[in-house]
């Protein structure tokens, strides 16, 4: 196949030069055979009479029309060869498959179309894909004033966020128990309430290296009033912190901003 349409792509470029060579020939022809528009009659003798200089009037203005009617017909004929070229390769190329030139506006709006379609999708946030890590847990907080230690529930925190995503028009959220190779595409909302749960984290970038992209996922860690080290913060690219439900929907729309964010093509690839 591949074969195949490289020959009729150099048949239809054979016909294209011939084409050319044709138009070159014919202005060749008309520039060698050129003749002079009005020819040069016997000039008039001073004894001259009237009745001769009327004549030799007429025999000029003869020979002009006759001139042009010439000029006329050679172009004609280029009109001619030119059109019935374009029509042969049409043709040609209609009948072994390609596609003709009449088709060609209709191929650039569809290319056009699927661009803009696809840049649209990359800037709607509403469509970023979001995963909300929780489960039904209690873990330990230390208060940075008071350093009195106390327990809340990750489901009842999480549940706050996700309920401020969905308020901020991100209804692309999905509720998931644990960190995975889900997270390596899209926006992922992690609670880190406790040293555990930062070392959980950093365990989760380390295992997946390899397969994470900073173009294709993002991180946000929900700290409530736990503050992460600088060293988590700087093991990649496309992290940020929250503190609260409005900010964390605040920073998943910063770091999805840098992603690539693709249409699924699929029903399964979408959920």
């Amino acid at each position: 196949m591949h074969k195949t349409t490289h020959f009729l792509l150099g048949v239809l470029a054979g016909l294209a030069i011939a084409s050319l060579t044709i138009v070159l020939v014919i202005f060749i022809w008309n520039w060698l055979n050129a003749l002079p528009l009005v020819p040069r009659a016997p000039s008039a003798s001073p004894s001259a009479d009237v009745a001769e200089l009327a004549n030799r009037v007429q025999y000029l203005e003869d020979e002009q029309k006759f001139q042009l009617k010439v000029i006329e017909w050679k172009q004609d004929q280029k009109l001619l060869v030119l059109g019935g070229t374009a029509f042969l390769i049409s043709f040609v190329a209609a009948f072994i498959g390609l596609k003709p030139y009449n088709d060609l506006d209709k191929v650039i709006k569809e290319k056009v179309h699927a661009t803009l379609e696809k840049e649209l999708y990359q800037l709607d946030p509403t469509n970023l894909r979001i995963w909300v890590i929780s489960r039904d847990e209690m873990r330990e907080m230390t208060d940075p004033k008071t350093k009195e230690r106390y327990k809340v529930n990750v489901e009842t925190e999480m549940e706050k966020v996700t309920k401020r995503l969905n308020l901020s028009g991100l209804l692309n959220v999905r509720v998931w128990d644990d960190l995975d190779k889900k997270s390596r595409r899209g926006v992922t909302i992690v609670p880190v309430f406790n040293g555990d749960m930062e070392k959980d984290f950093v365990k989760f970038l380390d295992d997946n290296k390899e397969a994470l992209q900073a173009e294709r996922a993002a991180f946000v860690l929900y700290t409530l009033s736990y503050y992460v080290t600088p060293a988590t913060l700087e093991k990649y690219a496309n992290l940020a912190t929250a503190n609260m439900p409005a900010t964390a929907a605040s920073m998943v729309l910063t770091v999805g901003r840098g992603l690539k964010n693709v249409k699924p093509q699929t029903e399964k690839e979408g959920a």
